[in-house]
């Protein structure tokens, strides 16, 4: 059981992030909004220290910046899961944290239909390349630390 451990750590970690996502999706357009002009207050001065952008512009940044920030975190712990499951099985389909971090998305927006919000396929491709990449940050991680216990080992 103990080698399993960390796996199940990843995984429930992966579901409450789906979870947390799912749950910014059933937000009616009011309290999403709300929500995203709190954010907006704290990083305006950040995105738009000249004034340069309209409101409106800096929202849908924030918005955007949001749904990649949290499919990076998604893409991460997707990606810890499958080096884990690769540790155990030594074999890893790496199609499958990909296909789930697409799905997670896809429904996503799906999800958010039923809040009069419209769903749109430039949401999904954000939510997925922000999937993306955090899963190319934890394999660049994984690599130079591998690399580094492998040049610790050999010397």
């Amino acid at each position: 059981m103990k080698k399993y451990a960390l796996l199940i750590v990843y995984v429930l970690l992966t579901l409450l992030i789906v979870g947390y996502i799912f749950s910014n999706s059933f937000q009616t357009v009011a309290a999403s909004s709300e929500r995203s002009g709190r954010v907006m207050k704290i990083v305006e001065p950040i995105i738009n220290p000249k004034g340069t952008l309209s409101t409106e512009e800096v929202h849908k940044i924030v918005r955007k910046l949001a749904h990649g920030t949290e499919f990076a975190v998604l893409g991460i712990f997707l990606s810890l899961t499958a080096y884990e499951i690769f540790k155990l099985r030594k074999r890893i389909l790496i199609s499958f944290p990909l296909l789930m971090a697409l799905c997670t998305a896809v429904t996503d927006e799906f999800l958010q239909s039923f809040n009069d919000r419209s769903p749109q396929i430039s949401d999904v491709l954000i939510d997925f390349g922000g999937a993306v990449l955090g899963m190319v940050f934890v394999t660049l991680v994984l690599f130079l630390y591998c690399a580094k216990v492998k040049n610790f080992y050999a010397s």
